[in-house]
């Protein structure tokens, strides 16, 4: 009976220490939102990313829309809304999830949508270079070592921990 003890034991730790931590969209929000205005230098252009609005959208995806201005050396300052979508990941040394691989799905430049290569083609390399991860939530405690995936449910951001 003692053995059967021992080999049940750690099988049912493990059954009875998984269990999931519920972050709501509107705390991710507020993470994300302090990381804005991100600022760069682009080809001798100022860029300047602001004000972000994060969505869940299901299947480990999220949507980041942000306004985008593009100051060059000559001409005119470029306004740009876009929304991007990317993907949720966690990682375990600085214990944060990111929304990575951001690519755009609408881009409204000056107050008109355009569906051109060169315009997506230009917002990629900016959103590649500026925001090459967006910190969405930093795991504190131990909690950041038993984290063993990422899904959204019901509106929120579901990580899985266990041992």
């Amino acid at each position: 009976m003692k053995k059967l003890l021992k080999l049940l034991l750690p099988l049912v730790l493990v059954v009875s220490c998984t269990y999931e931590l519920s972050i709501p969209e509107s705390k991710l929000e507020s993470y994300v939102c302090k990381e804005f205005p991100k600022k760069s230098e682009i080809f001798l252009s100022k860029v300047i990313v602001k004000n972000p609005d994060l969505k869940l959208l299901g299947n480990n995806k999220g949507e980041l829309s942000f306004y985008l201005e593009v100051v060059p050396p000559l001409g005119k300052e470029i306004d740009a809304k876009v929304d991007a979508i990317g993907t949720f990941q966690f990682d375990s040394k600085t214990k944060t999830l990111y929304l990575v691989d951001l690519k755009p799905k609408d881009v409204v430049l000056n107050g008109k949508k355009f569906e051109s290569d060169l315009v997506n083609k230009t917002v990629n390399f900016i959103i590649r270079d500026v925001l090459k991860g967006i910190p969405v939530y930093k795991i504190e405690g131990k909690k950041a070592k038993l984290v063993k995936g990422i899904e959204i449910k019901r509106g929120k951001l579901v990580v899985k921990l266990g041992i």
